[in-house]
């Protein structure tokens, strides 16, 4: 299992399988999918860090674009994105006659990035583009070869509610560097797994959950990023800043530290490894999350 701070330390078949994607995205973005009267969807890079992409999608259809009446552009914190990211469970899917255990369904030392690329993406986005998420990442198994995983979702606003659906939850990937990854697609997820209820997030389909993005659950502690190794990565809070209006009253939150991070991952393993009940993993975790 890999520690935190490994994060997506770039080797040379996740370069090759994220410059690829990345290709495919500016291709995209520059009016290269499908017929100029077919059906197509246009993308727009938004942002880029490692093997994370967020950008918008539109769908256009004989040269117009389909309306999809969102509640865009929205301004929702960088931080608050990661907090939300961060208390979202999925149950995978098993034998009939067995009960699968809880996981993240973005790990932690990703959803700072990811949560930066969303709020980048919901502020520039229009009332008929959906915010797209593909997060691949290079890992180690067994300590003899790296494998790549993806985490992939689709993102939107309405009214006062996020509504998240992921396509891939840490899916492990075929390996050969010219297979695109998937992109999620609303409503026509197939993963086995299926998302949970959390404090101030609700099941609204197997892969789709919806978050009252103001819910108090979301203004305690987020994750820190980190980089390759645990060492911190410092950064200017600025957008939170000019962001302040989104958040509930509190303001600015200290966020975890890596070694809260640590912790995070090591009562992780504990409960794979069947140490722990679900109960005491999911009092632990609320404390770890709540800095107490």
């Amino acid at each position: 299992m890999m520690h935190i701070g490994q994060g997506i330390a770039a080797r040379p078949r996740g370069r090759l399988l994220a410059l690829a994607l990345a290709a495919g995205l500016f291709a995209a973005a520059a009016g290269c999918a499908g017929g100029p009267l077919g059906n197509r969807m246009v993308r727009t890079p938004v942002f880029q860090e490692g093997g994370i992409r967020v950008f918008l999608r539109e769908h256009r259809r004989g040269g117009e674009t389909q309306a999809l009446g969102f509640d865009h552009p929205r301004t929702i914190s960088s931080i608050r994105l990661s907090r939300i990211l961060v208390g979202i469970d999925v149950r995978e899917q098993v034998r009939k006659d067995k009960k699968s255990d809880l996981k993240a369904a973005v790990a932690p030392h990703l959803a700072g990035a990811i949560g930066e690329g969303m709020s980048r993406a919901l502020q520039a986005a229009n009332p008929d583009q959906e915010i797209v998420v593909m997060a691949v990442e290079t890992r180690r198994r067994h300590n003899l070869f790296t494998a790549d995983y993806l985490t992939s979702l689709v993102a939107w606003v309405t009214d006062d509610h996020l509504w998240i659906e992921f396509g891939d939850v840490d899916t492990r990937l075929s390996g050969d560097p010219s297979e695109k990854p998937r992109e999620p697609v609303r409503g026509a997820g197939s993963g086995r797994f299926r998302v949970v209820k959390t404090p101030g997030i609700r099941p609204a389909g197997p892969h789709t959950v919806v978050a009252a993005w103001t819910h108090p659950a979301f203004s305690k502690a987020a994750p820190r990023r980190t980089k390759a190794g645990g060492r911190e990565h410092r950064r200017t809070v600025l957008m939170e800043e000019a962001a302040a209006a989104d958040d509930t009253p509190g303001g600015l939150e200290t966020a975890l530290s890596p070694a809260a991070l640590r912790e995070l991952a090591d009562l992780e393993e504990e409960r794979l490894a069947g140490t722990i009940s679900e109960d005491e993993y999911q009092r632990r975790r609320r404390e770890i999350l709540q800095g107490e």
